[in-house]
């Protein structure tokens, strides 16, 4: 955990001065690092279906088993073997047999140089599992960006990965840049102003370019959902589809109370990401419908609860598998 913290914000500069400490972007299944440079490998072994979960900023691969303690009331409770860890990808498995893979990556580069890294390793692991027929991309925080930016590469250099992901799930992505981010970005600005705070400008200045690059979100960002069908890439003759993309936020407050904790969930949304950012509101809804894209807002719902909690696996079951109950 110290180590992702560290990764978050400075990993640019660890990554630059060659430290140890730098995360290298791995893949892991339920049992390990997933290993695909040499066959015969563990990739041979993977399922038609796979999905991959992108964890976000300053976390880890084991960030999506965090609050366990949210399923002991759910239908769920029981449904993976004992000494399991309880996480969306081994429920996935459980109930529909698709194969789970969760990535680790330093949060603190640029986005667009983890989505680049990301485009890459995903090709590489389709070479060497050519049985795999279609692909999840589900992406937490940061890691929501990383996703759509990776496929939106992927797309651009045709690799054949892409034309083959199904659906894209972002779970409180800033996708119109992160509040406290711009913040920081702010502060940084005005201490520079004056020779006196300088030097403070140069401390708040030295997040790291994943921070940084929260504020932006993904304005100028590539996104073939949108545009003209002769505008989006084609693979072998055949037009590219968009998958489908799938927003869901959370809300401090549970929206009924009224007063201020109705209020707080209104402007701090769920306390590090804005509803209005984490639904992309730059779209109409006639946009959203022709692109099948879908926003569902769950209140009572932290930022880091959307990890691993009921109500989200729920959302996730019913687009991937069947509905619960």
């Amino acid at each position: 955990m110290l180590r992702s913290a560290l990764n978050g914000a400075f990993g640019d500069t660890l990554a630059a001065t060659g430290s140890a400490l730098a995360a290298t972007m791995t893949l892991f299944d339920a049992h390990g690092p997933l290993s695909f440079a040499a066959l015969p490998s563990p990739a041979a072994e993977l399922g038609a279906r796979v999905c991959v979960f992108v964890h976000g900023l300053a976390c880890d691969e084991m960030s999506w088993q965090i609050r366990a303690d949210a399923w002991s009331t759910s239908p769920w409770a029981t449904t993976l073997p004992e000494g399991v860890a309880i996480r969306y990808g081994a429920l996935l498995e459980q109930e529909s047999g698709c194969t789970a893979l969760y990535l680790r990556y330093n949060s603190g580069l640029a986005i667009d140089a983890n989505a680049a890294q990301l485009a890459q390793l995903l090709d590489d692991l389709a070479r060497a599992a050519p049985q795999i027929e279609s692909w999840v991309l589900v992406g937490h925080s940061m890691g929501g960006l990383v996703a759509r930016e990776a496929h939106a590469q992927a797309c651009e250099q045709r690799l054949a990965w892409a034309r083959r992901v199904k659906m894209i799930v972002c779970l409180g992505t800033p996708h119109q840049g992160a509040p406290l981010a711009k913040v920081g970005h702010t502060v940084a600005a005005a201490l520079a102003l004056s020779e006196v705070t300088l030097p403070l400008a140069r401390l708040a200045d030295a997040r790291s370019r994943g921070i940084k690059d929260l504020r932006k979100g993904r304005t100028g960002v590539r996104d073939f959902a949108r545009g003209s069908a002769a505008a989006r890439p084609s693979f072998a003759g055949d037009t590219f589809a968009a998958p489908a993309l799938r927003l869901v936020y959370g809300r401090l407050g549970d929206g009924e109370s009224g007063g201020a904790e109705s209020w707080v969930g209104s402007v701090l949304g769920d306390g590090l990401v804005h509803a209005a950012s984490a639904s992309d509101t730059s779209r109409s809804v006639a946009d959203a419908q022709a692109a099948d894209i879908e926003r569902v807002e769950l209140p009572g719902l932290g930022h880091m609860a959307l990890l691993n909690h009921p109500r989200v696996y729920a959302l996730i079951r019913d687009w991937l598998i069947a509905p619960a109950g």
